[in-house]
């Protein structure tokens, strides 16, 4: 009987200090998979009530640092979208030159980049922030880097510079152009 009520001691010791330690890996697996209002409510005093108390401070502060940094960046993109429509507009103003590859062109082709990157940053506050649901397509990154040669080439020859590309591989790999860019 005594090893009996011993070992009836030992299961409910075992539980007193498992069950909890479970409720707080449980809402810390939550919180990393981006529930961010998870949290552990712990009223014990115990060490094991101490670091469930931690946990709960932690992810408060992080919930807050994130909403904030969301909010961030929808004003951010709002307070851009502006100036970047009359820049725009302006923009389309500009007549065509006749050689065809004129600064206006240029000046229209990094409008409508920088329209995309400010819709991109939209995006991804509305997706607050995860990975999974970003806009993924293949896309050859030699020809991505390419562009991006081409595309500076007039700055760096403003400069006395030369730019020169040399794909190693033509690979294909999953991602957003106007993000990578």
């Amino acid at each position: 009987t005594i090893l009996g009520g011993l070992a009836l001691l030992c299961w409910a010791l075992a539980v007193n200090i498992a069950r909890p330690l479970r409720r707080l890996t449980e809402a810390m697996d939550r919180f990393g998979a981006g529930d961010l209002r998870a949290r552990v409510g712990s009223k014990r005093e115990d060490e094991i009530g101490k670091l469930s108390g931690a946990f709960d401070r932690l992810a408060d502060r992080i919930e807050t640092l994130l909403t904030a940094e969301r909010r961030l960046l929808q004003d951010i993109s709002h307070e851009l979208r502006t100036p970047l429509s009359r820049l725009s507009f302006a923009a389309e103003l500009i007549p065509p030159a006749e050689g065809g590859d004129s600064a206006a062109a240029k000046v229209k082709k990094e409008v409508r980049r920088m329209a995309s990157l400010v819709g991109a940053l939209v995006e991804m506050t509305r997706q607050e922030g995860d990975p999974a649901a970003h806009l993924r397509e293949p896309l050859r990154l030699d020809s991505l880097l390419r562009e991006i040669a081409e595309d500076c080439t007039p700055e760096a020859e403003a400069r006395g510079c030369r730019l020169e590309f040399a794909a190693a591989s033509e690979g294909h790999l999953p991602g957003d152009p106007e993000l990578l860019r």
